[in-house]
Protein backbone atom coordinates (compact mmCIF):
# COMPACT_ATOMS: atom_id res chain seq x y z
CA UNK A 1 0.00 0.00 0.00
CA UNK A 2 2.77 2.70 0.71
CA UNK A 3 4.07 2.14 -2.83
CA UNK A 4 0.24 2.91 -4.03
CA UNK A 5 0.16 6.58 -2.03
CA UNK A 6 3.99 7.08 -3.26
CA UNK A 7 2.56 6.35 -7.07
CA UNK A 8 -0.67 8.18 -6.97
CA UNK A 9 1.28 11.71 -5.26
CA UNK A 10 3.84 11.71 -7.98
CA UNK A 11 1.12 11.08 -10.53
CA UNK A 12 -0.57 13.66 -8.59
CA UNK A 13 2.27 16.42 -8.52
CA UNK A 14 2.92 15.75 -12.14
CA UNK A 15 -1.00 16.45 -12.78
CA UNK A 16 -0.31 19.25 -10.76
CA UNK A 17 2.67 20.93 -12.48
CA UNK A 18 1.12 20.41 -15.97
CA UNK A 19 -2.28 22.27 -15.06
CA UNK A 20 0.13 24.94 -13.65
CA UNK A 21 2.21 25.08 -17.15
CA UNK A 22 -1.66 25.30 -18.96
CA UNK A 23 -3.20 27.87 -16.58
CA UNK A 24 0.63 29.95 -17.04
CA UNK A 25 0.70 29.77 -20.98
CA UNK A 26 -3.44 30.62 -20.61
CA UNK A 27 -2.63 33.48 -18.54
CA UNK A 28 0.29 34.48 -21.23
CA UNK A 29 -1.58 34.45 -24.20
CA UNK A 30 -4.36 36.39 -22.77
CA UNK A 31 -1.79 38.92 -21.89
CA UNK A 32 -0.58 39.16 -25.45
CA UNK A 33 -4.06 39.11 -26.50
CA UNK A 34 -5.03 42.33 -24.02
CA UNK A 35 -2.02 44.08 -25.45
CA UNK A 36 -2.93 43.56 -28.85
CA UNK A 37 -6.41 44.95 -28.31
CA UNK A 38 -4.86 47.48 -26.15
CA UNK A 39 -2.30 48.76 -29.12
CA UNK A 40 -5.06 48.77 -31.74
CA UNK A 41 -7.00 50.37 -29.79
CA UNK A 42 -4.23 53.63 -29.48
CA UNK A 43 -3.65 53.28 -33.10
CA UNK A 44 -7.54 53.89 -33.69
CA UNK A 45 -7.57 56.64 -31.36
CA UNK A 46 -4.31 58.30 -32.81
CA UNK A 47 -6.24 58.38 -36.02
CA UNK A 48 -8.97 59.80 -35.72
CA UNK A 49 -6.64 62.21 -33.51
CA UNK A 50 -4.83 63.20 -36.52
CA UNK A 51 -8.18 63.10 -39.04
CA UNK A 52 -9.57 65.51 -36.29
CA UNK A 53 -6.78 67.75 -36.59
CA UNK A 54 -6.55 67.90 -40.39
CA UNK A 55 -10.31 68.55 -40.36
CA UNK A 56 -10.21 71.75 -37.73
CA UNK A 57 -7.10 73.00 -39.90
CA UNK A 58 -8.91 72.74 -43.13
CA UNK A 59 -12.21 73.95 -41.27
CA UNK A 60 -9.90 76.91 -40.08
CA UNK A 61 -8.48 77.76 -43.75
CA UNK A 62 -12.27 76.94 -44.89
CA UNK A 63 -13.51 80.25 -43.07
CA UNK A 64 -10.44 82.54 -43.38
CA UNK A 65 -10.55 82.10 -47.25
CA UNK A 66 -14.57 83.11 -47.09
CA UNK A 67 -14.30 86.10 -44.44
CA UNK A 68 -10.86 87.26 -47.06
CA UNK A 69 -13.25 86.69 -49.77
CA UNK A 70 -16.07 88.75 -48.18
CA UNK A 71 -14.64 91.13 -46.87
CA UNK A 72 -15.08 93.95 -49.81
CA UNK A 73 -18.25 93.03 -49.85
CA UNK A 74 -19.39 93.48 -46.31
CA UNK A 75 -16.87 97.09 -46.43
CA UNK A 76 -18.90 98.74 -49.46
CA UNK A 77 -22.27 99.63 -47.82
CA UNK A 78 -19.61 101.46 -44.95
CA UNK A 79 -17.41 102.94 -47.66
CA UNK A 80 -20.59 104.16 -49.28
CA UNK A 81 -22.07 106.03 -46.67
CA UNK A 82 -18.85 106.97 -45.20
CA UNK A 83 -18.29 108.78 -48.84
CA UNK A 84 -22.02 110.09 -48.57
CA UNK A 85 -21.51 111.48 -45.27
CA UNK A 86 -18.11 113.61 -46.07
CA UNK A 87 -20.19 114.82 -49.24
CA UNK A 88 -22.45 116.15 -47.25
CA UNK A 89 -20.60 118.04 -44.74
CA UNK A 90 -18.22 118.99 -47.45
CA UNK A 91 -21.57 121.06 -49.39
CA UNK A 92 -22.61 122.17 -45.62
CA UNK A 93 -19.16 123.57 -44.96
CA UNK A 94 -19.31 125.65 -48.35
CA UNK A 95 -22.93 127.00 -47.61
CA UNK A 96 -21.94 127.66 -44.00
CA UNK A 97 -18.58 129.75 -45.40
CA UNK A 98 -20.81 131.68 -47.78
CA UNK A 99 -23.36 132.47 -44.86
CA UNK A 100 -20.62 133.94 -43.04
CA UNK A 101 -19.19 136.11 -46.23
CA UNK A 102 -22.48 136.87 -46.40
CA UNK A 103 -22.98 135.31 -49.84
CA UNK A 104 -26.07 133.31 -51.55
CA UNK A 105 -26.70 130.51 -49.48
CA UNK A 106 -28.10 127.53 -51.06
CA UNK A 107 -30.04 124.94 -48.52
CA UNK A 108 -30.88 122.16 -51.29
CA UNK A 109 -26.93 121.09 -51.07
CA UNK A 110 -27.53 119.85 -47.40
CA UNK A 111 -31.25 118.06 -48.27
CA UNK A 112 -29.87 115.54 -50.33
CA UNK A 113 -31.25 112.23 -50.52
CA UNK A 114 -29.21 108.90 -49.00
CA UNK A 115 -27.67 107.05 -51.69
CA UNK A 116 -28.83 103.92 -52.54
CA UNK A 117 -26.24 101.35 -50.68
CA UNK A 118 -25.19 98.61 -52.96
CA UNK A 119 -24.95 95.29 -51.30
CA UNK A 120 -24.07 91.56 -51.72
CA UNK A 121 -25.90 88.94 -50.20
CA UNK A 122 -23.97 85.99 -51.24
CA UNK A 123 -22.41 85.27 -47.50
CA UNK A 124 -26.62 84.27 -46.25
CA UNK A 125 -26.39 81.49 -48.53
CA UNK A 126 -22.49 80.10 -47.75
CA UNK A 127 -22.02 76.32 -46.85
CA UNK A 128 -19.81 74.11 -44.56
CA UNK A 129 -17.32 72.31 -46.73
CA UNK A 130 -16.89 68.64 -47.25
CA UNK A 131 -14.59 67.19 -45.21
CA UNK A 132 -12.42 64.15 -45.88
CA UNK A 133 -13.23 60.95 -43.88
CA UNK A 134 -10.41 57.96 -43.28
CA UNK A 135 -11.81 55.56 -42.55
Amino acid sequence: MPWGVAAAAVVGAVSSDGAADKAAKGQKKGMEQSLDITNRARQDVMNLFDQSAKSSRLGMQQAMDYYKKAATQRMTPFLQGSKAAQNAIGAGAQQAQNAILGLPVNMQAINQTAPVQQHSTYMIGAELPDYPVNQ
